[in-house]
């Protein structure tokens, strides 16, 4: 990392605390989600789903052991179980490799922890997994009656993820799906999905990799990696927090997608991103704060004129004043990463609105001189952006502080 001494990292300490809501000190703030352990634990999930043998009760914890098979009933049976128990509750996942096809968790409130990044490892099934074929999005939220292409769907909740990777393998994940009349895709939008109208989502040492596919996704077989992102189907926004800390995401479109948000913080620390178009993307944010600090970026070649930036905010407004449209009331703070891209390190071609403290700072840009790329672009929605020390920069804002 780029520390530059205690001053500094209590200014880091600041915003931690700040975006993730907790006191200045305290190990995670609101992130630090602890199950209710104890021996009552069993009688908690009792009305909930009966699992198989896969699935036991360990310590006040539910554990899930890999079946070497399809471990998608158990998976599913420990989500549901702990969802049913309507107490927070901690799901651990044994060491080894879980094939699965898609899950969804609804009101999920807890932990679900594996063996570490390289130990626990969860994947898709090996045959093409089945989607709802034509505008799954405008038919309801991910199900068993309307599959998602999404690994895991959380719908709200307030949970941790750690220690684990998610594996997206092969040419034809699912059999097909299409959306606004596009041609029919075999690969998965996202890995993980937190959706609905607010939700507190934790991403501490989780690894996430695509692979190499030619007619997928910019040539990968996996769109986004975990995306924090407001109902497609109505427009309508996401509040909460959203913290990806430590993790690893390599062969993807877009890895951390923060979209269509009101009332939301997000802090992505600390993470590497390899082989990937984009580092950060968001779009669509009001009333909040996002922080992307301490984040190491490696870009893939550019492929049929995508815009592969480190960072990206812009502007869709799909359906206002329901959705979110431009950056308002929001505090945007872009500092100290290493990026390495064809394109350009930082653009930013949102609108701003009222209220929008911008600051971009100490970030090491490389950029291919052959494509023009630059170090910053401020576009001409922005205004009142700090940039210090962040590389070449390019301003068609106005009243931008360019140092």
């Amino acid at each position: 990392m780029h520390a530059r001494g205690v001053a500094l990292a209590v200014v880091v300490g600041a915003l931690l605390s700040i975006a993730c809501g907790g006191e200045q000190g305290s190990p995670g703030g609101a992130y630090a989600v602890e199950a209710r352990a104890g021996a009552d634990l069993a009688l908690a999930v009792h009305p909930g789903p009966r699992c198989g043998q896969g699935v036991k009760v360990d310590g006040g914890s539910l554990f899930v052991a890999p079946s070497g098979a399809d471990d998608t009933a158990n998976l599913q049976c420990a989500i549901d179980a702990a969802i049913a128990s309507r107490h927070a509750t901690t799901i651990i996942l044994g060491a080894g490799t879980f094939h699965t096809s898609q899950l969804v968790a609804k009101g999920f409130v807890g932990v679900l922890r594996g063996a570490g990044q390289n130990a626990t490892i969860l994947t898709n099934l090996d045959q093409p997994l089945f989607v709802t074929p034509v505008d799954m999005y405008l038919q309801g939220v991910p199900s068993a009656s309307n599959p998602w292409p999404t690994l895991i769907a959380f719908l709200g909740g307030a949970f941790s993820v750690s220690d684990l990777s998610i594996q997206i393998r092969g040419v034809d994940v699912t059999q097909g799906w299409s959306i606004y009349g596009i041609p029919s895709i075999k690969g998965l939008a996202h890995a993980v999905a937190i959706l609905g109208t607010s939700a507190k989502a934790s991403f501490v040492r989780v690894a996430v990799e695509g692979e190499p596919s030619p007619g997928d996704f910019y040539g990968v077989n996996v769109g986004n990696g975990i995306v924090f992102e407001g109902a497609l189907d109505t427009g309508a926004t996401i509040a909460g927090r959203f913290e990806v800390r430590d993790s690893l995401f390599t062969s993807l479109v877009s890895p951390v997608p923060f979209l269509d948000t009101r009332g939301a913080s997000a802090i992505i620390l600390g993470n590497t991103f390899q082989n990937t178009h984009l580092g950060a993307e968001v779009s669509d944010i009001e009333d909040g704060s996002y922080a992307f600090l301490f984040n190491t970026i490696s870009l893939s070649p550019i492929v049929a004129d995508f815009p592969n930036s480190g960072v990206i905010v812009y502007d869709y407004c799909q359906n206002p004043p329901l959705s979110a449209c431009g950056t308002k009331h929001m505090s945007l703070v872009l500092g100290l990463n290493r990026i390495t891209t064809p394109g350009d390190g930082i653009d930013l071609f949102t609108a701003f609105g009222d209220d929008v403290a911008c600051s971009i700072f100490d970030n090491r840009i490389t950029t291919d001189p052959a494509s023009g790329g630059v170090g910053v672009y401020l576009g001409p929605g922005t205004s009142g952006c700090k940039v210090v020390r962040s590389g070449a920069v390019v301003d068609d804002g106005t009243g931008n502080h360019v140092y």
